[in-house]
């Protein structure tokens, strides 16, 4: 029962999708498929591919875990694109809470005055996944 159990959790949608197991059976085909006209090399090299991809989502980790929500609003950001008004949206990148680095993820950005590129703003509310601010 344990191995079942190991073995349903490694072939997981996560770790092993759909796609996945199309490549893999496509490569695995095309490999039988060349060995059997005689084309060795062309073979192997499927073969290879195959062990490699095989390998590489072998050891992806899956880490189970509860998601902890970022406190967005209040936060400081710094504009990389120009915000220009409610018209003339910007982009940008928000500080994160714990380490004050700044996130990789950009985000669009509108204000009700002109702020420009590298200023330090301030998110003071959000709209869908638009980040109103203020400059700072």
């Amino acid at each position: 029962m344990r191995t079942s159990n190991r073995l349903s959790s490694f072939f997981t949608i996560a770790r092993f999708g759909p796609d996945s197991f199309v490549v893999l059976g496509g490569l695995a085909l095309a490999s039988f498929v060349l060995y059997e006209y005689g084309f060795i090399f062309p073979a192997v090299m499927s073969a290879c591919v195959l062990a490699i991809i095989f390998l590489v989502e072998s050891a992806e980790m899956i880490r189970l875990g509860t998601y902890k929500p970022r406190q967005i609003l209040g936060s400081r950001c710094l504009v990389i694109k120009r915000v220009g008004g409610r018209a003339d949206r910007g982009i940008v990148k928000v500080y994160g809470e714990a380490n004050g680095e700044l996130n990789p993820e950009l985000w669009s950005a509108e204000s009700d005055s002109v702020i420009e590129e590298g200023t330090i703003a301030v998110v003071r509310g959000m709209r869908s996944i638009i980040l109103i601010v203020e400059g700072f």
